[in-house]
């Protein structure tokens, strides 16, 4: 059985929060592989079932921390999963997690960090309790008192960066730099190294990125895929186009993804 749930932040972690989620998941004895795209967001996810490996177009299987914070992903990666799934996580926003961890985010940028080695004591206290915990609620509980205590000690700044990386978001992708710009009150240079620091990647590969989580998001909730549709939302100039960045993204031909991953868009909900 799959159980596959999204979680509000409270008002006060809204700034920097997406979401929590919790997914379980009894898979059984044969393994299955869950492809996924990059979506744009950074996370903090604990796993409290199976160990599970991750592969991707960088690096060969390998096995995934218990408790870990997720850079910004710039190409798709694959889950290896069997037996019992069992994992709960806070997704922030695009700027949100630089917020909590005086880290530029660029060093984070397609790596997974052990959470315990780096908040040693309060992590290894949140990764039991999150285990210990009995329901989804609870366990969002637990992730929002966390937060809440590192938000006394963070005292966030920067909002010209991060209202022009939700405003990215807000728009899935389809934004003019020059905009961005105008309303950050910044010079490009300074506007992209701050952005770089903030996020992971520069505004306008950010931009590229997100349309593509959108396009992957839409080709999944999709019962037949519209491709001309598809093409003038993403705001491409036409079919090559749209073509050459899925493929710089997700490493084939859009048809042949949507082809392969029926399977991952029938029982999860991608952003």
């Amino acid at each position: 059985m799959l159980f596959y749930q999204k979680y509000p932040p409270s008002a006060l972690l809204k700034p920097f929060v997406e979401c929590y989620f919790v997914w379980e998941w009894d898979i059984g004895a044969v393994p299955r592989t869950v492809d996924s795209p990059p979506n744009g967001f950074t996370s903090l996810v604990i796993n409290y079932g199976n160990s599970y490996k991750v592969s991707d177009s960088r690096s060969s299987e390998r096995e995934t921390p218990t408790a870990f914070l997720s850079g910004q992903f710039t190409t798709r990666y694959q889950l290896q999963l069997g037996g019992s799934i069992g994992m709960a996580g806070i997704v922030f926003k695009p700027s949100g997690m630089s917020s909590f961890f005086k880290v530029p985010m660029y060093e984070l940028t397609g790596e997974r960090l052990c959470f315990e080695s780096i908040f040693g004591k309060d992590g290894k206290e949140l990764v039991s309790k999150i285990g210990d915990s009995p329901s989804p609620l609870s366990k969002v509980s637990l992730f929002e008192a966390f937060l809440s205590r590192q938000l006394q000690q963070a005292n966030p700044s920067d909002l010209a960066l991060d209202v022009a990386a939700n405003t990215i978001v807000k728009n899935n992708g389809i934004v003019k730099m020059d905009d961005l710009l105008s309303r950050a009150c910044m010079s490009r240079r300074n506007f992209e190294r701050r952005f770089l620091e903030r996020v992971g990647v520069s505004p306008k590969y950010y931009a590229r990125l997100r349309r593509i989580s959108r396009i992957c998001y839409q080709m999944g909730s999709a019962q037949k895929v519209d491709w001309q549709r598809l093409i003038g939302t993403g705001d491409y100039y036409d079919q090559a186009h749209f073509i050459k960045d899925f493929r710089d993204f997700m490493g084939e031909a859009p048809s042949v993804y949507a082809e392969n991953n029926a399977e991952l868009f029938r029982f999860l909900d991608r952003r």
